[in-house]
C-alpha cells in the first residue's frame, strides 16, 4: 500500500555465484533499496504496537471466523498492516453483510479508545472481497506509484513515450490505476465484482499469455496483446 516500497536488483551471476555472494533468502534477487513513506517512521513506531493489540483482540473475539495476516516491514521492525480475512468460510459471500459490520465496529471502537496521540489507524474495505485491511497510517498504492516513478525510475509526471503499465486486481489498486499510462485490471475470481478504475480487463487465466506477448513485444503495450 505504499508504506514500504522495495526495488529489486536481479544479479547477473550464475546460480553458484549468487549462492556464494548474495545474502538473498531465495538466491534469485536482491533488495536494491527500500523506501518508507515520508515522515512515516514515527507514526509506525507509535501505531505498530496498537495494530498488534488490535490483531490480538480480533482473533480473540472472532476466533475461527476470521484469519488475521500480519504485514511487517521487511526488517520486521514494524507491524505496518493487518488483513482480516474470512475467505476460508464455506459461504463467505453471505458473511460479507453479516460478519464485516461487526468487524468494523470492533476496529472503530478500538480506534476511538486508543490513547495514541499520532494519526490513527487507516481502515480499507472492499465492495466484494472477503477481507478488510487495517494499516498503521494512511496510505495508498498511488503513493507507491509516485515513489517508483519519481524516485526510482526518475520519471516525472509519467512523461515518457512508453509510460508505465500497472496491473492490479482490487479496489486498493485504483489510486495507481488512475496514475498509470496503461492500467489493466485482473479478474481473479468470478465471485468477485470489484469496482476497478482501469482501462482494460484481463481474465486471470489469460494473464500468462498476455505477459509472454508483452515480453516478446519488448514491453511496448498495444491492445493487440490482449487478444
Amino acid at each position: 500500500m505504499g508504506i514500504e516500497t522495495i526495488s529489486h536488483i536481479i544479479p547477473k551471476k550464475t546460480s553458484k555465484e549468487i549462492g556464494e555472494g548474495c545474502n538473498c533468502s531465495n538466491n534469485s534477487s536482491c533488495i536494491g533499496e527500500r523506501y518508507l513513506l515520508s515522515n512515516s517512521q514515527k507514526i509506525l513506531e507509535a501505531n505498530s504496537a496498537s495494530l498488534s493489540e488490535l490483531a490480538e483482540n480480533i482473533e480473540s473475539e472472532f476466533k475461527a471466523k476470521v484469519m488475521v495476516e500480519r504485514k511487517f516491514t521487511v526488517d520486521r521492525q514494524f507491524l505496518a498492516g493487518i488483513t482480516v480475512d474470512y475467505r476460508h468460510l464455506k459461504d463467505w459471500k453471505s458473511h460479507k453483510n453479516q460478519l464485516e459490520p461487526s468487524l468494523k465496529k470492533t476496529i472503530y471502537e478500538y480506534k476511538s479508545f486508543s490513547s495514541v496521540s499520532t494519526p490513527g489507524l487507516y481502515v480499507l474495505t472492499y465492495s466484494s472481497h472477503p477481507f478488510l485491511d487495517v494499516y498503521a497510517l494512511c496510505c495508498d498504492k498511488g503513493m507507491a506509484f509516485d515513489l517508483i516513478a519519481d524516485d526510482i525510475l526518475n520519471i516525472k509526471n509519467n512523461e515518457v513515450d512508453e509510460g508505465i503499465l500497472y496491473l492490479g486486481d482490487s479496489e486498493n489498486d485504483n489510486p495507481a490505476f488512475r496514475k498509470a499510462s496503461v492500467s489493466a485490471g485482473i479478474i481473479s475470481d468470478k465471485r468477485l465484482t470489484p469496482e476497478l478504475d482501469c482501462q482494460y480487463l484481463i481474465e486471470f487465466n489469460n494473464l500468462p499469455n498476455f505477459l509472454e506477448r508483452l515480453v516478446r513485444a519488448e514491453f511496448i503495450f498495444s491492445e493487440n496483446l490482449l487478444i
